[in-house]
């Protein structure tokens, strides 16, 4: 971002949210923010604000629960800083769309935010460092998650971004050659059948991963780092997905369901996806 820095100030020791966070943002005089870049400054800012987060012994407590998932203090802290950031920060009116806390509609609003916080709490709880904040805006008469007009997934452990805006995608770095085949599988133990019918459509060998985040997993693939993301389970939610859907999109690749149909979801709520979520260049119907 030419001429634009950002950086906060923000102990927690003294407070539980961004309201005593301090940002402060430099750009030159009449340079406004794109969306795109308004969620890169978002995520970098959260990307600090988590190591704190991470650091507080109590942060993997289970305060609620939701949609069949745990709802643990991290992930109420990092939806409280995500939307404060918007309300606080921009002058952008939202409605948000959130895994925490359900739909947050504001009046007059001109845009949708699809926001799942913290994907892969999982991992964040036990250390392994792989999950992330996803983020997709949508213009407010949109119904389609296929589409957003900017979005963002931010690796929270690393600081790797992807994103992407109304004409491309965006990422840190170079897209991968010559990696080894990987395919990153979620399936139950009565689903082997059906995970092995999709995968003896891969080129042998491979080796087969169960990483925990599905916006970094299909990110991965998109970048070309990995052969294939499957998910047959039937539990994602369109807040997991509904911001690496456009990345890859926008990538080139297609997110499919079983039927080998486009894969799509309303926006207005945080909805249940009940078809298979299958992302890969090679499978395209």
């Amino acid at each position: 971002m030419d001429g634009l820095q950002a950086s906060h100030n923000c102990n927690r020791s003294r407070c539980s949210s961004i309201t005593c966070c301090v940002f402060i943002l430099e750009r030159k005089e009449g340079e406004e923010m794109s969306l795109r870049e308004t969620l890169l400054d978002l995520s970098r800012n959260l990307f600090s604000y988590v190591n704190q987060v991470r650091a507080d012994p109590n942060s993997s407590k289970i305060v609620g629960y939701h949609s069949g998932d745990t709802s643990r203090i991290a992930d109420r802290e990092i939806e409280t800083f995500i939307i404060d950031y918007f309300n606080k920060k921009t002058d952008l009116k939202i409605k948000f769309v959130t895994e925490e806390s359900g739909v947050i509609d504001r009046s007059n609003s001109d845009y949708i935010a699809v926001i799942d916080p913290l994907d892969g709490s999982s991992n964040f709880v036990m250390g392994i460092p792989w999950y992330s904040v996803s983020i997709a805006l949508y213009e407010r008469e949109s119904k389609s998650m296929r589409n957003s007009v900017a979005g963002i997934i931010m690796n929270l452990t690393t600081g790797k971004a992807y994103s992407y805006d109304k004409k491309r995608a965006y990422m840190d770095g170079s897209p991968a050659l010559d990696t080894p085949r990987v395919v990153l599988a979620y399936y139950d133990v009565d689903q082997v059948a059906q995970a092995k019918e999709i995968m003896e459509k891969v080129e042998k060998p491979f080796k087969v991963r169960t990483l925990g985040s599905a916006s970094l997993d299909m990110s991965l693939v998109c970048e070309g780092r990995a052969s294939l993301y499957f998910d047959i389970r039937s539990k994602l939610r369109n807040v997991d997905i509904a911001a690496s859907t456009n990345f890859c999109i926008k990538m080139g690749f297609s997110v499919i369901s079983q039927e080998g149909k486009p894969l799509d979801s309303s926006i207005e709520n945080v909805e249940r996806i009940k078809d298979w979520v299958i992302t890969s260049k090679s499978l395209e119907s």
